[in-house]
């Protein structure tokens, strides 16, 4: 017992009943930290500032600052709203931004002759960094520092961060900058596919695959990632399909503001 509690469990094992579960889920955070496009801004800030009409290095250095200090606060507030509902309400504000500035973009082609829309986009740019450092930032990794089962957390770990680099690399080193050049999608096509991708991958992962753990002990935390492939009635374990409802039923609840109250209390 001693031994699997350490870690000595093979590879096989995170793919079999809850831990599989677990994987989905940590994998899933983790790396969707980095596909909420959060490093094409801090990467490209600069640019990005210079297009709207300020001081790059000005507002580089505020929109790292409010990504700093939203994530402090996070610290503070995460276990009294708990991960779900935070990464929740951070990807509708995410969302918001990023379909907003798409529309903008799209309508307003040329910013330098508009500032108050230029302003306007940047203010939501602002407002994506502290809902992201309210969210993402610091529950992309306490989310799977906390779902694998200790027999396999050393392991599930390991495939988080693997997959966390991964996504960082190709969603803010590499991916953003190449399709947003003019031979590829440019820089409106780049915005409307990175809305896509919040709307229709990081939107799902925050409803669907995360249950909210928030207080939980080691056995309420199986209980909520219990799984088996066709299901056992008896041990109350259900299948993916019904681990996927409850979450977004839970996702629900936790939409519904006066509901919301309830769970926080």
């Amino acid at each position: 017992a001693e031994l699997e509690a350490a870690g000595s469990l093979s590879w096989r094992e995170l793919f079999r009943g809850s831990a599989l579960t677990s994987l989905l889920c940590g994998v899933g955070i983790c790396m969707t930290q980095n596909i909420t496009c959060i490093n094409y801004f801090i990467n490209f800030s600069p640019v990005i500032i210079s297009n709207l009409c300020l001081s790059p290095w000005v507002g580089s250095i505020g929109l790292n600052g409010v990504n700093l200090l939203a994530s402090i606060a996070c610290v503070f507030v995460v276990d009294r709203f708990g991960r779900k509902a935070m990464l929740m309400w951070g990807t509708y504000v995410i969302c918001t931004a990023f379909l907003l500035n798409s529309i903008l973009f799209t309508v307003v082609p040329d910013l330098l002759e508009n500032r108050p829309v230029a302003l306007f986009m940047l203010a939501w740019i602002f407002i994506f960094m502290a809902a992201f450092g309210l969210s993402w930032g610091p529950c992309g990794w306490v989310v799977p520092s906390e779902v694998f089962p200790l027999n396999v957390r050393g392991k599930g770990m390991a495939l988080a961060t693997t997959f966390n680099m991964l996504a960082s690399i190709l969603f803010g080193d590499f991916g953003p900058n190449f399709v947003s050049s003019p031979d590829v999608l440019g820089v409106i096509g780049a915005w409307w596919l990175m809305t896509a991708i919040v709307f229709f991958w990081v939107l799902p992962v925050a409803i669907f695959v995360l249950p909210e753990t928030r207080g939980l002990t080691l056995e309420q935390m199986n209980s909520a990632f219990a799984y088996c492939y066709a299901g056992d009635a008896e041990n109350n374990v259900g299948t993916m399909s019904a681990f996927f409802r409850r979450n977004g039923r839970q996702a629900w609840t936790l939409s519904c503001p006066r509901r919301a109250h309830d769970c926080w209390r």
